[in-house]
């Protein structure tokens, strides 16, 4: 009796406190830029009770290829980048087009990846925000392609549109994640849910490359989240904020793990993909898309 009546008088000052408990100050983050590579750093502020922490993270924007984000480290000091292969760029278009156009690989297809972009240019730069914009057609003239990067503390946003040159089978935004940096409880299966609904549902990987259909209840916007392999529980939040036009209200989304064989090293890549696309697409045909990383460290 006595013990409950204790309680009933200490716990509102314990929730009184807690409540007034202020934010985190968040540090500015840093930036080196020259006319051709942007790398952005931030040092990190550490989670406490009522707040998630943000890893310190560092991501490199290279104009020499095509203005992907070429290497990103969570935390900024970790010595491999999150991409695959140790060097492909977690924003990649990749386009396959139906009207017999050789691209950079077989079957008509070809990355936007690894050649100097045309426009690369910093539109914004202060403590709290950055905002990068690339643009120009990709190698094989398949599309034209705007892209702008906005870069703040908890995270990046990619926002980007094309305009075909010719008829497109498919595009898709295909992230290649290095599946030896998941954490075990990430590698089958995935957390997704609606932006902003209640729980989670686990969506196994499918088995293929390719889309395949959402759990029953889960549409766009998406979240989809990675847990790393990391001595501190870190996350990235993956944030589908807009599939791409020909693909709305489908309700279709990539999600799978792959080994790749190199022909090139004979080495073998462990990757996980996470994929929105679209098609087919004609030609003359604008697409737009919109997706989001956060980064978040939790007691």
């Amino acid at each position: 009796m006595r013990l409950c009546l204790l309680l009933s008088l200490l716990l509102p000052f314990s929730f009184a406190a807690a409540a007034d408990v202020p934010a985190p100050a968040t540090p500015d983050l840093q930036v080196e830029a020259t006319e051709d590579v942007v790398i952005i750093h931030f040092p990190g502020r550490p989670a406490q009770v009522g707040f998630p922490g943000i890893p310190s993270w560092r991501a490199e924007v290279r104009r020499d290829d095509a203005g992907n984000i070429t290497a990103l480290h969570v935390p900024a000091d970790h010595p491999r980048t999150l991409g695959s292969r140790g060097f492909w760029p977690l924003t990649v278009l990749a386009l396959r087009n139906s009207e017999g156009v050789e691209g950079m690989m077989s079957k008509g297809r070809e990355n936007y990846v690894g050649f100097p972009v045309e426009r690369f240019a910093v539109l914004e730069q202060t403590l709290e925000r950055v905002v990068v914009e690339i643009a120009g057609p990709s190698k094989h003239n398949f599309v034209d392609h705007r892209r702008t990067y906005t870069f703040t503390p908890k995270g990046i946003a990619i926002e980007g549109e094309i305009v075909t040159k010719v008829a497109l089978a498919s595009v898709a935004f295909d992230p290649h994640w290095d599946l030896t940096q998941i954490a075990d409880s990430h590698v089958q299966s995935i957390p997704v849910r609606t932006q902003e609904a209640h729980g989670f549902v686990p969506f196994p990987i499918s088995g293929r490359d390719g889309v395949t259909p959402l759990p029953q209840g889960v549409d766009y916007p998406l979240e989809a989240e990675l847990k790393l392999r990391r001595d501190e529980p870190t996350y990235i939040r993956t944030f589908w904020d807009k599939p791409f036009d020909s693909h709305e209200g489908k309700r279709l989304f990539g999600h799978n793990n792959k080994d790749y064989h190199s022909p090139t090293s004979g080495r073998t890549f462990y990757e996980k993909l996470l994929i929105t696309a679209g098609g087919p697409v004609p030609r003359g045909k604008r697409e737009t898309f919109k997706v989001r990383y956060e980064f978040e460290t939790r007691w």
